[in-house]
């Protein structure tokens, strides 16, 4: 019979991972919006060090939207790794875990700390 305390954490990690992914891609969205319409500004008025912190940056961000699950994962580990509630769950999960069910989650929790120790 799986822990509703359990569930209850895993669906609590679950929206934060969420909105950790939301409120990561929605300001780099909208940054490389602005980086569209500023490149032609800064060749035009010759500022190559505005531009090439652009460049920069757009690459960055093009990865760890490509990336945001893992991305979303390593900032959610960081974030709850010693709060007692997800210190429970957090070391026997992976970022691909955390798109089941609860109640397979905790399955796989369960599994997973029987098989460590």
């Amino acid at each position: 019979m799986a822990n509703p305390e359990m569930i209850e954490t895993i669906e609590s990690l679950q929206n934060s991972l969420s909105n950790i992914k939301v409120f990561t891609v929605v300001p780099m969205g909208v940054l490389l919006i602005l980086y569209f319409f500023s490149f032609a500004t800064a060749i035009d008025r010759g500022m190559y060090g505005l531009l090439v912190f652009e460049i920069v940056t757009t690459v960055l961000f093009v990865f760890v939207i490509i990336f945001i699950n893992r991305v979303g994962f390593a900032l959610l580990k960081m974030r709850y790794k010693n709060m007692p509630p997800f210190d429970r769950v957090l070391p026997f999960v992976e970022y691909s875990d955390l798109t089941a069910r609860p109640e397979d989650i905790y399955k796989t929790v369960e599994s997973r700390r029987g098989r460590t120790g």
